[in-house]
């Protein structure tokens, strides 16, 4: 009999409405079923269902999303989308290794070519950097001399000049130190995700050679 009376609102909602049109129905706060050829007030902020005149269920419709779910929403579609860019990003990186090496040999000399090359970028920042401080501790002494009396402009620019100048040598060693770095943990990396797609055993690292010292 109870479902006698659920049905009896829906049937009564079809026989009131053109054959052509649809009926929604919806469930309110009170557990009263509520239809209606045009979605009844009570069914829009609720999930409610689609029929068609001849009672048959076409659609059902979600409950509006709060303004708290369609935050989360949102976060979870922004945070699939990008797991799925990171693994694109990850997919194109593992065809340019497989494209770059053929074998782990491969991957060592190159990495012995490419550091060879940033320690001589090293040794040659080390030397600039050390003819900079020659000139800043020559500029120095010779501004000792004028202690008690004006120092010359020309002086006064040099040293200047010379501050700059060791401060920018500086900055560049320490760059083509870091660089040094992100060379040995790129090809580190490489060397471990070519292992990991190709199955192959690990074999031993060679050993990164130590920088050659500056020349005089």
């Amino acid at each position: 009999m109870a479902s006698l009376k659920n049905f009896l609102p829906l049937a009564f909602a079809l026989l009131a409405v053109p054959a052509v049109a649809r009926v929604y129905c919806c469930t309110d706060d009170s557990g009263r079923r509520v239809c209606g050829d045009i979605l009844p007030a009570q069914c829009q902020k609720r999930a409610y269902n689609e029929f068609n005149p001849q009672g048959v269920l076409k659609k059902k419709h979600e409950a509006p999303l709060t303004a708290e779910q369609r935050k989360q929403r949102d976060a979870e579609l922004e945070r699939k989308k990008l797991e799925e860019q990171e693994a694109a990003e990850q997919s194109r990186r593992d065809r340019a290794t497989l494209a770059s090496y053929t074998s782990v040999a491969d991957i060592e000399s190159k990495r012995t070519r490419t550091i060879a090359g940033a320690q001589a970028d090293i040794r040659t920042a080390q030397e600039r950097l050390e003819a900079a401080q020659a000139r800043r501790e020559k500029l120095l002494k010779s501004a000792e001399r004028y202690k008690d009396k004006p120092m010359p402009e020309a002086l006064t620019a040099n040293l200047r000049d010379s501050e700059v100048n060791l401060s920018a040598r500086q900055s560049a060693l320490d760059e083509k130190t870091k660089e040094l770095v992100k060379i040995q943990e790129h090809f580190d990396h490489d060397r471990r995700r070519f292992l990991e797609l190709t199955g192959k055993a690990p074999e031993p690292a060679a050993p990164t050679p130590p920088p050659a010292p500056p020349t005089r």
